[in-house]
């Protein structure tokens, strides 16, 4: 009820209403801008007023109670039921109430056309929304004196618009512009999820995006896990509080030596409802099975000097059910390493030799004197970065400023 009496709502009224009356009345108010500024506070605001007074009107919607305003003011203005002359002609305009007459028509005399009028002005008002898709201004000419009819010639292919006709496109609403979010799978509680394929994901949404409005763009898989799965297509299932699931279909696109890129095989297939954090994200194959990456359970059993710029690692038998992909022992050259120290102090190091149990890490010398990386990598957890799952989603923008998510 609030919000039915504010300003915005009956400039908005006012506003539906002229244009309901002039389209299907080529009804207007007499006497210019000064007479449309009377009908909005004056005919519209009465009929407001006396709308929120009705005993149902608690009980009515926001949408409901403008039906009932423009009905109200529709009678006000056009009079009784044929609302018009002999000729279908609106009647002279007067502000004032006829004798008698219920402004709410709330069917005491004339329910039957109320609600006709209600259902052909929602009718009317979707087709000119239709209509004004594509609007044609003219500019004002002298009257146009009927020709005699001619013989029907063939009008030309390209026929354009007519001469003096201006052809205008609508205006196109401003694209808001795409919200990013990146999941990684390296940052996942190794210890709840040792599985690269299947983690937890407990953070916020970002604050400007919208999460009733969340797509899967992009996912990025390990080439080498795709060769092994041998799978058509994808299954990447997000799950929320409630054990609500959504999946999306992604099927492979770019592929690289290290990286391919899936994406959603139709863009519907892609979107996610919205699903409250903390997350369980999965990666399946066709057949509902997490996909093979390994687990990242390494851990350095030795770490000695190799070079002046490189240390060599021997590392730990895998875990069990490492799987295939294995651990950071399955590394190649080229990879990256998160090495998590037993204090929790996080390192980054570039493979550049891997044999067997052994991987050769680039870790140049400090300064004279300092101790090399060596010292501190014995007992770490390594994490093959180059070897996780990696989701992007796309939501659109919102004002909220709040963020949505697990603190």
């Amino acid at each position: 009820m609030e919000q039915f009496l504010t300003g915005a709502n009956r400039a908005h009224v006012a506003d539906v209403t002229l244009r309901f009356l002039s389209d299907k009345y080529g009804w207007a108010p007499p006497g210019g801008r000064g007479s449309l500024k009377a009908f909005e506070s004056v005919v519209v605001s009465e009929v407001m007023r006396d709308v929120a007074a009705s005993a149902d009107a608690d009980r009515l919607s926001l949408g409901d109670l403008n039906k009932r305003v423009i009905s109200g003011v529709r009678f006000r203005v056009l009079g009784p039921a044929d609302a018009g002359g002999a000729g279908g002609a609106p009647v002279a305009a007067d502000f004032g109430v006829p004798a008698g007459a219920d402004v709410l028509d709330r069917g005491e005399a004339t329910k039957d056309e109320t609600e006709d009028a209600e259902a052909s002005f929602m009718e009317k008002l979707q087709d000119l929304e239709q209509q004004r898709k594509v609007i044609f201004a003219a500019p004002v000419a002298a009257p146009v004196v009927a020709a005699p009819v001619a013989a029907p010639v063939a009008a030309p292919a390209n026929l354009g618009a007519p001469t003096g006709v201006t052809l205008l496109a609508p205006p196109m609403p401003a694209r808001r512009p795409g919200v990013p979010l990146y999941i990684h799978g390296w940052d996942r509680d190794r210890r709840a999820w040792p599985k690269r394929a299947v983690f937890g994901w407990n953070s916020r949404l970002p604050a400007q995006m919208d999460p009733g409005h969340l797509k899967v763009a992009a996912v990025w898989v390990p080439t080498d896990c795709l060769a092994r799965e041998a799978t058509p297509y994808l299954r990447l299932q997000v799950e929320g509080v409630g054990r609500q699931i959504a999946e999306a279909v992604v099927v492979p696109g770019a592929t690289s030596a290290r990286w391919t890129v899936c994406a959603p095989c139709t863009e519907t297939l892609g979107m996610l409802p919205a699903l409250s954090p903390p997350w369980i994200v999965r990666c399946l194959n066709a057949t509902g099975h997490p996909i093979d990456m390994g687990t990242d359970e390494t851990t350095v059993a030795f770490a000695t000097r190799y070079s002046p710029t490189t240390v060599l690692l021997e590392l730990a038998e895998p875990a069990a059910g490492a799987g295939a992909a294995g651990g950071a022992a399955a590394a190649a050259v080229g990879d990256l390493l998160h090495a998590y120290s037993e204090s929790g102090e996080l390192s980054h190091y570039r493979v550049t030799g891997a044999t067997g149990g052994r991987v050769l890490i680039d870790a140049p010398l400090p300064a004279a004197g300092a101790h090399g990386a060596e010292v501190g990598l014995v007992g770490a957890t390594l994490v093959n970065a180059s070897r996780q799952l990696v989701v992007l989603l796309e939501g659109s923008q919102t004002t909220h400023r709040g963020a949505v998510g697990a603190g």
